[in-house]
Formats: C-alpha cells, sequence, structure tokens
C-alpha cells in the first residue's frame, strides 16, 4: 500500500524541485542575467502570468493535469535552451534581433513554467488520497522550496549562459519524468490508502 506512495513521492520531488527552481530563477534571470532593460523584462514577465494561469486551468480542465504540465516543462526548457541558442547564433548578424529573440523566449518559457506552477499544486492534491494529501503536498513543498532558495545562487555565477541552460535541461528532464506520474482526469479522488491502492490511476 505504501509503495504507491513512496512510488509518487519519488517521482514528483525532482520535478517539482525543478519546476520552482526554473520558476523562479527565470523572474531572477530576466532582470538581470538575459539583458536589456530589467525594468521592461520584468513586467513582460509579470504580465504573461495572467494568461499562463487561465490557459492552463483551461488546458488542465480539459486534457487533464499531467499532460499539461508535462507538456508545460518541457515547452518551457525548449523556450529556454532556445533563447541561448539563438542569442549565440544571431549574435554576429544582428545584435537587437538576438536580444530581441532571446529575452522573447525567455519570456515565453516564463509563461510555460508559470502554467507548469500553476497546475503542480492541483495535480498534487489529486495525486494522494484524502487521509494523507496535507503529508503529500508538504513533502514535495519541501522539494519546490528547495528550488526556490538555490534558484537566487545558482544565478549567481560568472557565466550567465550556463544556469539557463541547466534549468532548461532540468527542465526538459523534469518534464519527461512528469509523463511517468498517474493521469488523474475524470477519475475520483482517493479517500483512503487502500482506494488508492484497489484504484490505482
Amino acid at each position: 500500500m505504501y509503495q504507491v506512495i513512496t512510488r509518487g513521492f519519488v517521482n514528483e520531488y525532482p520535478v517539482r524541485f525543478t519546476c520552482c527552481l526554473t520558476y523562479y530563477g527565470v523572474s531572477f534571470a530576466l532582470g538581470d542575467n538575459i539583458g536589456g532593460n530589467r525594468y521592461i523584462n520584468f513586467v513582460m514577465a509579470l504580465l504573461v502570468e495572467v494568461p499562463a494561469i487561465f490557459l492552463a486551468d483551461f488546458f488542465s480542465k480539459r486534457y487533464g493535469c499531467k499532460y499539461c504540465f508535462s507538456r508545460s516543462l518541457i515547452i518551457a526548457g525548449i523556450c529556454l535552451l532556445g533563447s541561448l541558442v539563438a542569442s549565440e547564433t544571431l549574435a554576429s548578424v544582428s545584435p537587437p534581433l538576438s536580444l530581441f529573440s532571446k529575452i522573447g523566449l525567455a519570456v515565453l518559457g516564463k509563461f510555460s513554467i508559470s502554467a507548469a506552477f500553476m497546475i503542480a499544486y492541483v495535480f498534487t492534491s489529486e495525486l494522494y488520497p484524502t487521509e494523507v494529501r496535507n503529508i503529500g503536498l508538504g513533502v514535495v513543498s519541501v522539494a519546490a522550496r528547495l528550488g526556490g532558495i538555490l534558484s537566487p545562487l545558482i544565478l549567481m555565477t560568472d557565466n550567465v549562459l550556463l544556469p539557463i541552460c541547466g534549468m532548461g535541461v532540468l527542465a526538459i528532464i523534469s518534464g519527461l519524468c512528469a509523463v511517468s506520474l498517474p493521469n488523474t482526469k475524470g477519475k475520483p479522488t482517493p479517500q483512503t490508502l487502500l482506494e488508492l491502492k484497489n484504484n490505482s490511476f
């Protein structure tokens, strides 16, 4: 019975760590590490969260939290890696276009990771039965907070591109790991551990 809960913790712990690390890391990076005007970057990063939340809610109800969560993480990782590739390849051709593409893709990454961050709390609550839901949510929230604590420290490195690249790679790997989490769409939330074992997702 407890193997089901343990498997959930093992799968979700690194995913939530990466989700929070990337969410705060991109938010901080748009202020200083990406380039351009830090105030405009911050406002853009703030504004993309509003549609991200509404779209995450709409698509998670329509297609399920698992698929939206995993895809949001993968898209965020691709956007972050794309911002590095675009900035490096376009730097010699057109520096303004390089900066624009780098900031634009980073903001798209922030949009996607904001959606994943919103879905994470709902999805986690659906994974665990009522009698241990608070423990499950608390344990994976510890992992998330560790990611949030480390995000500004990672950005303090001398190499500006390395943290963004690391967050992008981790987001893609976590998105692929999130595929192994159970799909909860259209299924009743389990009330007890026994119910979770008998009606495993």
